[in-house]
């Protein structure tokens, strides 16, 4: 009697614990309802379930990070389309696999989330330990994946193509992606301005001994970058293997190091393993921003950008300098004046400027500007080895606006379109700018500190 009391006591203890173990998927004969049940993933680094915002106002679906600190979302179904506080328990919404398709509906038949699949051969969804929700066909084909339609965030595993965008989950008014028209930079595009692109950044690369290489102020840390194209782990040893190369690798747009050692990352064999812990937000105020997870200390903030407003692609115009600390964004560069004259009620000037007199130019001379950020120049001759020649071979022809040179590796030129200027940049260079006579001065107090008695 008491060896059948045993027997029946631990039946129940391993009923209990079997029943109290996550499952992963949803088929169709099961459902994720909002009851404090949740999808874990079979290695339990990712959790999915319905969770509420910080206003305690609108539920969601989504998919975070099992114990990870506080809930970090990565991924939301319905984020366009909430689920309200005072009507969920009356509506029993749940996440089911109905018609081939994964579905967030209520009983009614509102549909909150579907995903975009063709035809209706989904029988299956499951969370898998990289983050990503799969929904399978029968044969185990992936018919449908979180990863390919991700709302802000970009996991180790996923790949940044033409086809792929992160967007700002609070309010869709941002989106992170490729270029449509250069595949070899990535944008910000705010949604609220006409799809009007807020930030523009290169594919990163070396700092090699080039002034070309140094000029390319707005390229993103190759760690980044390489991270959204999921390259081979073969690729990713030979970036990290050499300890210089590696801590260049690590420049941002602030021309500083980051203080985090990254040779962990050349040293995984596991593909998956290489950026684990890492993640790519999209957030609501337009910037992106790179995490590392530490078990220590928890998310830290590697790079993000833009840094400020003179970060923001064209901020201000042609001929027109950034400064982000002075008491107009933008301003004319010394000897030019807004085009048009008038500023548009704030005393911001986005038109862009002109020269205020092009009449002769035999008499010009230069201002020479210190610290300075700028965009690409309209050409370049490498064989001129001094500043000295540099100015003079600007001044020789009239099309010439503005040249900068650097460390004997030539002379770059500007006869148009001298735009992306910022000063007082962080390891920014010289660039001198032609002017009348009459406006070579040092101006004094706030802007450009403008020295016209030499060349740089």
């Amino acid at each position: 009697m008491q060896m059948s009391n045993f027997l029946l006591l631990l039946f129940a203890v391993l009923v209990i614990i079997c029943g109290c173990d996550a499952r992963s998927t949803i088929d169709g004969g099961s459902e994720l309802i909002d009851n404090g049940e949740t999808l874990v993933s079979a290695g339990k680094k990712f959790e999915m379930g319905f969770f509420c915002d910080d206003a305690g106002l609108n539920w969601y679906v989504g998919i975070w990070y099992n114990k990870k600190g506080p809930r970090t979302v990565v991924w939301v179904a319905n984020w366009n389309d909430s689920i309200q506080n005072s009507t969920k328990n009356k509506e029993n919404v749940s996440m089911v696999v109905e018609d081939g398709k994964l579905k967030v509906l209520n009983i009614s038949g509102h549909i909150y989330f579907s995903s975009e699949v063709d035809g209706n051969s989904g029988v299956k969804a499951e969370l898998l330990d990289t983050g990503n929700l799969v929904l399978f066909d029968e044969s185990g084909t992936k018919m449908w994946q979180s990863f390919r339609n991700p709302t802000d965030t970009f996991l180790p595993g996923m790949k940044m193509d033409s086809n792929l965008k992160l967007i700002d989950s609070k309010n869709g008014n941002y989106k992170f992606q490729l270029d449509q028209t250069n595949n070899k930079k990535y944008v910000i595009v705010d949604e609220n301005g006409m799809h009007k692109i807020h930030w523009q950044g290169s594919v990163g690369g070396f700092a090699k001994s080039t002034a070309y290489e140094f000029f390319r102020f707005n390229d993103m840390p190759s760690f980044v970058t390489f991270f959204l194209s999921n390259n081979s782990v073969e690729a990713r040893r030979t970036l990290f293997n050499n300890s210089v190369e590696a801590t260049r690798t690590l420049f941002n747009n602030n021309r500083s190091f980051t203080p985090i050692d990254f040779s962990r990352l050349a040293n995984h064999s596991s593909k998956d393993s290489i950026f684990e812990g890492t993640r790519l937000l999209m957030n609501s105020s337009g910037e992106i921003q790179f995490y590392l997870w530490d078990n220590q200390s928890g998310w830290s903030l590697l790079w993000s950008a833009p840094k400020d407003e003179c970060d923001e692609f064209r901020k201000c115009g042609t001929f027109e300098i950034c400064n982000s600390n002075g008491s107009s964004v933008c301003s004319c560069l010394p000897g030019f004046q807004s085009d048009p004259p008038e500023d548009n009620g704030d005393g911001e000037y986005s038109g862009g400027c002109s020269r205020i007199s092009d009449n002769s130019c035999k008499e010009d001379t230069f201002v020479h500007l210190s610290s300075m950020k700028f965009g690409n120049s309209n050409w370049t001759d490498k064989k001129i080895n001094t500043s000295e020649n540099c100015m003079s071979h600007c001044l020789s022809s009239c099309s010439c606006k503005a040249y900068t040179y650097y460390n004997n590796s030539g002379c770059w030129f500007w006869g148009s379109n001298l735009n992306n200027l910022q000063e007082n940049y962080p390891g920014g260079f010289n660039l001198s700018v032609r002017v009348p006579p009459t406006e070579a001065y040092v101006c004094e107090g706030e802007g450009v500190h403008m020295h016209p008695s030499s060349p740089s």
